[in-house]
């Protein structure tokens, strides 16, 4: 799991629901809703970026990355680090960056985590300029993972027991986030093809 969040960049959701943080949130599923979230991604990576997307495929609320990841690896032509079949977990988190870092020295990687919160409300998807602390909800020390980062709501915490993510829920999450980072790379690439023919 991610880091606890309470500041953002950028809040989306796709549910009706309340946030102790009244803060405006734009809905997916419209079409220029998903158009500007996939700008602010794409002007924050280059044509040559990696996706990391963090999470167990034990734990429900965890699978968020996972799910994205397998998704993002039939759609896309970037490198997809953490599917459902190989998902990248605290156990091998490290590993993994060793291996993004040696392979794409140069690119810029995009971490998709689950996240939880009690200020925010469950399906909320929220994206920053930063990098992520994964695992710190589990109270282990983290590693801190990427450049920019995609987070989704699947859990909220509260004095009751923790809220979670039913599963309905988190495949229209991935799907939305699967949407927007596919956009998110054509806009890249286009921009990244212009810039060569101007040359």
């Amino acid at each position: 799991m991610a880091t606890k969040y309470s500041r953002h960049t950028f809040y989306y959701t796709f549910m009706d629901n309340q946030s102790a943080l009244l803060l405006p949130k734009k809905r997916f599923g419209n079409a220029a809703v998903e158009l500007e979230f996939a700008q602010a991604i794409a002007g924050s990576i280059k044509s040559d970026f990696v996706l990391l997307c963090i999470g167990s495929d034990r734990v429900l609320s965890d699978c968020f990355g996972p799910i994205c990841g397998s998704a993002l690896a039939a759609s896309i032509s970037a490198p997809v680090f953490g599917t459902v079949d190989k998902p990248v977990h605290k156990e091998n988190l490290a590993y993994t960056q060793d291996i993004i870092r040696a392979r794409y020295p140069n690119s810029i990687v995009l971490t998709i985590d689950a996240g939880y919160s009690h200020d925010l409300g469950l399906g909320d998807i929220l994206f920053e300029d930063k990098g992520v602390i994964a695992a710190s909800a589990t109270k282990s020390i983290g590693s801190y993972a990427g450049d920019i980062s995609v987070i989704g709501i699947t859990e909220l915490e509260s004095a009751a027991p923790y809220r979670s993510i039913r599963l309905s829920e988190l495949y229209y999450m991935a799907s939305a986030v699967e949407r927007v980072v596919s956009m998110a790379s054509c806009i890249s690439s286009a921009k990244a093809q212009a810039r060569g023919t101007q040359l």
